[in-house]
């Protein structure tokens, strides 16, 4: 490379470097960027003010400095550009429009039980589209989509194939209708490295620079790891299918071929199968209020039955409080493996697990305890995670950015 070319690369790396620490810090004074950054302060100013100029940077309010000098505050202007972030469930798709600052600014929900695998990406650029000139934000504003899935995600073609969520066992192309239509980039992440992400940015593990995990309890179990700031894929990108660890050889068979795995026991389906068939070996159907679960009372949804089985166990009732630290204490075998493995800052508990609690939290982190004490381990950095579902969208749409911001001061690719 040219001697100049080799100057401009260092230069707009030291401006990735210090838009980045504006980004996910808050607030910030030039002070601290150049502490944090190891540049001189001269550097620091030269950078802000390009920043500045370039309407990615603004100046908010002072802030009393250490030794009483007032010292003015950089934010990010999160408003300049936004992303398009898109949850892809089984049934039903989160999208959302968030902003610089990892912050929804509009969300919708789309039914996507009947969408075709073959017409896929068509339908959804044509709602995303709907969605965007319904919201008032300017195309012009818009850098990117970010799409997380479960499944197996081919981020370089940008497929994915799901057989057991979706039934779909073939590649269904998403990205390039996508691209065609809406005329933005498109990245495509797996629900639970997205999730983590976002988790580990502006959730439970933010300011944490050690590896994290992030473990999501819905129709399924999985997790997501970041370290270094980085999701970790794996060597083709299968990495996280945490749920179908086995932790009981003679356990019932799994979807996946195994049995007795994780999922088996701490994902929602088999929490709601193990209450009901607990409730009908001891000859007591009632679950809450003494309505009884077959009862036109018991919810249909999957979901509400959870809340309805947690709502028993905060009320006493015994068999609904054995399920969920059951499920907890096989969670917590597992995690144990990660601890080991990996030795984590921190382990985020997510989706479901937040309607469970600290029944389930308490549960996990006593499993925990009892087997790693060869370790030194904390079990209390096991901890709920403070995104709920918006985890992943926040994490698809930093995705979605950090490729814009590579491309707006080309250095490298994305560091994600």
């Amino acid at each position: 490379m040219h001697p100049g070319g080799d100057e401009r690369h260092a230069r707009d790396a030291n401006l990735l470097r210090v838009l980045n620490l504006i980004r996910h810090r808050g607030a910030v004074s030039r002070i601290s960027l150049a502490r944090h950054a190891d540049l001189a302060p001269s550097t620091i100013t030269v950078i802000t003010r390009r920043l500045i100029r370039s309407g990615l940077v603004k100046e908010a309010s002072k802030a009393f400095a250490v030794h009483g000098r007032r010292a003015t505050q950089l934010v990010i202007n999160s408003d300049a550009y936004y992303a398009l972030a898109v949850d892809l469930g089984r049934s039903v798709g989160r999208v959302a429009i968030v902003n610089l600052a990892g912050e929804l600014v509009r969300q919708a929900v789309i039914p996507t039980k009947h969408l075709d695998r073959t017409t896929l990406g068509d339908q959804l650029a044509s709602a995303l589209w709907q969605f965007v000139e319904a919201s008032g934000v300017s195309w012009r504003k818009v850098c990117g989509v970010g799409v997380g899935t479960r499944g197996f995600v081919d981020q370089a073609g940008l497929t994915f194939r799901s057989p057991v969520v979706f039934g779909w066992a073939e590649a269904v192309s998403l990205g390039p209708p996508l691209e065609r239509t809406l005329g933005l980039p498109v990245i495509m992440e797996n629900d639970m490295r997205a999730a983590a992400l976002g988790e580990q940015l502006y959730g439970a593990a933010r300011g944490l620079n050690g590896p994290m995990i992030y473990v999501t309890i819905s129709d399924g179990v999985g997790a997501g790891i970041v370290i270094d700031g980085k999701v970790y894929r794996g060597a083709v990108g299968t990495a996280g299918e945490f749920g179908h660890i086995t932790v009981d050889a003679n356990g019932q068979a799994c979807s996946c071929g195994n049995r007795g795995c994780i999922e088996n026991f701490a994902s929602v389906p088999a929490i709601i199968d193990a209450f009901l068939h607990r409730r009908t070996q001891d000859g007591d159907l009632s679950a809450v209020n003494g309505q009884p679960v077959e009862a036109a009372t018991w919810p249909e949804q999957p979901e509400e039955q959870l809340q309805a089985i947690v709502r028993a166990a905060r009320a006493g009732d015994p068999v609904a409080t054995a399920v969920l630290e059951e499920a907890g204490h096989r969670l917590g075998q597992g995690i144990v493996g990660l601890v080991n493995l990996l030795d984590p800052q921190i382990i985020v508990l997510g989706r479901q697990a937040g309607v469970m609690g600290d029944i389930l939290l308490n549960a996990v982190r006593e499993t925990v305890a009892e087997r790693t004490q060869m370790t030194l381990f904390d079990p209390n950095r096991i901890v709920l995670s403070k995104l709920g579902e918006n985890g992943e969208l926040k994490g698809l749409a930093a995705l979605v950015v950090d490729r814009f911001l590579y491309s707006y001061f080309p250095v490298q690719k994305s560091v994600r």
